[in-house]
């Protein structure tokens, strides 16, 4: 690595039980104390996506929520519902997946709103509140247009050759 360069992960796992309640979880570790994305006992898994630093106010940081998602939430339901209930200090999605879905949901949230669709990709731009992405998400679209091809290509049943 580069001395220069700014490391904003941890680089190893953490796997953790809270004292009394709460589900256990396992996740990537980001400044030792909070997930940058992971999972729970439950089958709840988590992460995030930096949409953009846009009026920031008091109120919990991405990854501190997904940890907090993942030791209280069993379910996507859940999470939503915790997710409207918590202020955001930043604008940021949450990926979100559990054994009952066939499909991520993916929660689009802000200081103002929260909006939840489903689907199969994501990157770094909102698809429902479009009025708060940053001014440039030509690559982001990109690389969703990208990453949707193989998946539409896979559902209408025919075989996808990676080489």
């Amino acid at each position: 690595m580069c001395p220069n360069t700014l490391k904003t992960y941890d680089g190893f796992y953490s796997v953790y039980q809270p004292a009394g309640t709460g589900y256990s979880t396992i996740g990537v570790t980001q400044k030792v104390t909070v997930w940058c994305d992971g999972m729970n006992e439950k089958g709840l898994a988590t992460e995030y996506t930096f949409i953009r630093r846009k009026r920031l106010k008091d109120g919990f940081i991405c990854n501190l929520i997904g940890r907090l998602i993942l030791e209280t939430c069993a379910n996507i339901e859940g999470d939503v519902s915790f997710l409207k209930n918590i202020p955001h200090y930043g604008l940021f999605s949450y990926v979100l997946k559990d054994t009952n879905q066939t499909k991520a949901a993916f929660v689009e949230a802000s200081r103002k709103n929260i909006e939840v669709r489903s689907g199969a990709a994501y990157t770094n731009h909102y698809q429902i509140m479009k009025k708060e992405n940053h001014h440039y998400i030509k690559e982001s679209k990109r690389r969703l247009e990208v990453m949707e091809k193989p998946i539409m290509f896979l559902q209408r049943g025919r075989q996808l050759c990676i080489y």
